[in-house]
């Protein structure tokens, strides 16, 4: 339980987290202001340095995706932008593109026809005229052969050029993935609406990428859902798995499959805390709490065999989580997971404009579609789950009072999938940005850290903390910085120092500020320093970022080894159509 002493030590670091001269803002605002406009203006130029002095040994790229979306919509429900910073020669260089997938173009060419047009429907967007938008808006992931691929969760993954930030070609033809409804609508067919885990398994030991392809239950209908694993080598195409139960009916993920984790001999699957209502399909909404339980699912690698079937072992985890870190190799048949557990923090909701605070105040209209606060505290625990009967043998937790709003993570990506020290960015606990709508929904979650009496009335700040994943009593928290007043820590990113060992380097981190944001460097082995230094550039305003991935070269990719044309995909598919969406649809991909 949070106590009144810890509250005020939280409070009295405060006095001293304006590093570097950082100012300070009015409290009580859901957010820093800066959050609250995402520019979809494409930038390539050099950062300005406004404090500090750029480390001479940082190498490499930063590769950060967020969505810009439009006014009042959800946050999430915005296209993918992808940021490189490159860094290294005294200089930090910054180069922004949309992610311009082909609905991305339909869409774009859409816009104007009250017929064909894409509409925001929550955390979704889609035409009746042509089906379901792939924002790909979630996270870059780097294939060790200087590769770069942007994902999402409601769409296959795309491959863009490090070097121009131009999308390539889709991995997988939309045929290779099976939809998570039938097409109701033409449109339906044409850009299915299709589940796809924005956070794919690389295996570099075996040259393997595994996917989850996914469709939920749909109560009173004929949709039963499914589970399926996509095995990808890069070069060919994916090569599916079907998923069963442990009774042999098919796998069901009850929210969704937002990441996948490898070790030597499994897949972990995490049914995870971001589940998608099915109300907003149609354009409604509605408010349900999570699961308040993390949900796991093993399934060997062995058993995955092109076109048949493997059985998947469900292993069931009190509090709910959304994100999960496993280490490669497994030790007596146990396998090691890391699980920050979010409780009652709900990534699906956003701030409306119906919504109130806690205290029954409406909140300011440009706040609108921000993702909401967290119901509760969070906590990091390691758990070691028996592979022969899915039993958890054993768990360590570390409790804190620091680790409110825990949000994304990084590590030094030379290690592999093994565990180490982590890095984590929390955005802390700012009342005005948990609506009592969401409040009440999680009142009487079970397994809750604190009641809703004992949250704070207060704002408490962000923080960057590294976690030492491996220390015999559990994970422990290593090291901190406390962010000033009117800032958060967005899409923390691990860069190695050149000429150092595993672990040794530098945490960049976006952070969002009063006014403005700005790109921080701090020393990975030393964060209580704070930053740096701090660079800018006036036009770089991403809104809400997500997740992050470092890569030391950036070279263009003139060939791919696979490619998807666009004929393949929809020359079966475009006679669906209306004639205005079809001639559009030629026009716009060359088909």
């Amino acid at each position: 339980m949070l106590s009144r002493r810890g509250f005020l030590q939280s409070i009295g670091m405060l006095g001293a987290a304006a590093a570097l001269g950082c100012e300070r803002t009015a409290p009580g605002l859901p957010w820093p202001a800066s959050m609250w406009r995402a520019s979809r203006q494409e930038l390539d130029d050099d950062l300005e340095l406004v404090a500090g002095s750029l480390p001479g040994d940082l190498m490499g790229h930063v590769f950060v995706v967020g969505p810009v979306g439009r006014p009042g919509s959800a946050a999430f429900c915005g296209d993918g932008m992808v940021y490189r910073f490159s860094l290294g020669g005294g200089r930090a260089h910054l180069r922004s593109r949309l992610v311009r997938t082909d609905d991305f173009q339909v869409d774009e060419a859409a816009q104007e026809d009250p017929e064909l047009r894409f509409v925001d429907r929550g955390l979704l967007r889609s035409s009746p005229a042509f089906g379901m938008r792939n924002l790909a808006n979630t996270a870059p992931v780097a294939l060790p052969d200087g590769r770069l691929l942007c994902t999402y969760d409601g769409g296959r993954p795309w491959e863009i050029d490090p070097a121009t930030l131009a999308p390539l070609t889709a991995v997988g033809l939309l045929d290779t993935y099976r939809p998570m409804l039938p097409p109701l609508v033409p449109g339906l067919s044409f850009f299915p609406p299709q589940l796809v885990t924005a956070h794919p398994a690389l295996d570099a030991a075996e040259g393997q990428l595994y996917l989850c392809n996914y469709g939920p239950r749909i109560e009173g209908s004929d949709i039963r859902g499914f589970a399926r694993i996509l095995r990808w080598d890069g070069r060919s195409e994916p090569v599916a798995t079907e998923l069963e139960d442990e009774t042999g009916r098919p796998l069901v993920f009850q929210q969704t499959c937002h990441q996948i984790q490898v070790s030597r001999g499994h897949l972990v699957l995490q049914d995870g805390a971001f589940a998608l209502e099915a109300e907003q399909l149609g354009g409604g909404s509605t408010t349900r709490a999570q699961m308040p339980v993390s949900v796991f699912y093993l399934v060997r690698k062995a058993d995955l065999q092109a076109g048949g079937r493997a059985r998947a072992r469900r292993v069931e985890i009190p509090v709910e989580s959304v994100h999960f870190l496993l280490d490669y190799e497994e030790t007596d048949g146990g396998l090691t997971l890391l699980v920050p557990h979010t409780g009652s923090v709900d990534p699906s909701e956003w701030l409306r404009a119906e919504d109130e605070d806690l205290e029954g105040r409406p909140l300011p209209p440009e706040s609108l579609g921000l993702p909401v606060g967290p119901a509760d505290l969070s906590f990091v625990a390691r758990h070691v789950i028996d592979t022969q009967t899915g039993q958890v043998r054993h768990s360590r937790a570390l409790h804190s009072e620091h680790l409110f709003g825990l949000a994304l993570f990084t590590a030094d990506e030379r290690r592999g999938p093994r565990l180490g020290q982590r890095y984590f960015a929390t955005l802390g606990f700012e009342p005005r940005a948990l609506p009592r709508r969401i409040a009440e929904v999680y009142r009487e979650q079970p397994h809750r850290q604190l009641p809703l009496s004992a949250l704070p009335r207060h704002t408490l700040p962000g923080r960057l903390v590294r976690i030492d994943e491996t220390a015999a009593s559990g994970p422990v928290l290593a090291d901190e910085y406390v962010l000033p007043m009117g800032h958060l820590p967005m899409s923390p990113t691990f860069v190695p120092r050149r000429g150092g060992g595993t672990d040794e380097g530098y945490l960049v981190a976006l952070v969002a500020g009063p006014d403005v944001y700005e790109v921080w460097v701090l020393d990975a082995g030393a964060l209580h320093r704070g930053p740096l230094c701090r660079l800018r550039h006036p036009r770089l305003q991403p809104g809400f970022t997500l997740h992050s991935t470092w890569m030391e070269e950036a070279a263009p990719r003139s060939a791919t080894p696979y490619h998807v044309l666009p004929r393949l995909d929809y020359q079966d598919r475009i006679g669906a159509l209306s004639p205005s969406a079809q001639a559009l649809a030629r026009r716009v991909l060359g088909i």
